[in-house]
């Protein structure tokens, strides 16, 4: 089974969304060890991860998190 996450800074807080999104997808790997992403907003207040567990779509296409 796949596995998602992210992390929203809303204080000035300083926290690392990225730093916690890594941190999250190394705890849910067991859930999707096939492949594993993440990616932020352009001020990084925002991150969200994915890990993959490859059952139906096996090719670079079903990557995710999809993104532009």
């Amino acid at each position: 089974m796949c596995g998602i996450c992210g992390c929203l800074s809303v204080s000035n807080v300083s926290l690392d969304p990225k730093l916690v999104v890594d941190s999250m997808i190394s705890s849910l790997e067991h859930r999707g060890p096939d492949g594993k992403g993440n990616c932020s907003t352009h001020n990084d207040s925002l991150a969200l991860g994915h890990t993959r567990l490859s059952i139906f779509d096996l090719t670079e296409l079903g990557q995710q998190p999809m993104h532009y």
